[in-house]
């Protein structure tokens, strides 16, 4: 799933079970703050990448927290 899709399925859940679900709002803060960003070897995590800043590793995307919450969205 696309990040954007992801963004999505969290806003069609909350919707269906109401627009001031707190769980849907922090789950959808978490995803945006795990957002994908192009470099020239693919995409990378910016929140989880912060951690390795001026190291030159990159964090993956979909990184360990977006693959979670896509597994539990299933």
């Amino acid at each position: 799933m696309i990040h954007d899709e992801l963004l999505a399925e969290i806003d069609e859940r909350a919707l269906y079970l109401g627009n001031g679900d707190s769980v849907y709002e922090a789950l959808r803060a978490v995803v945006e703050l795990h957002n994908p960003n192009k470099v020239p070897k693919g995409l990378w995590c910016t929140e989880c990448s912060k951690r390795f800043e001026n190291s030159g590793w990159y964090e993956p995307y979909p990184c360990p927290t977006i693959r979670a919450i896509e597994e539990q969205l299933k």
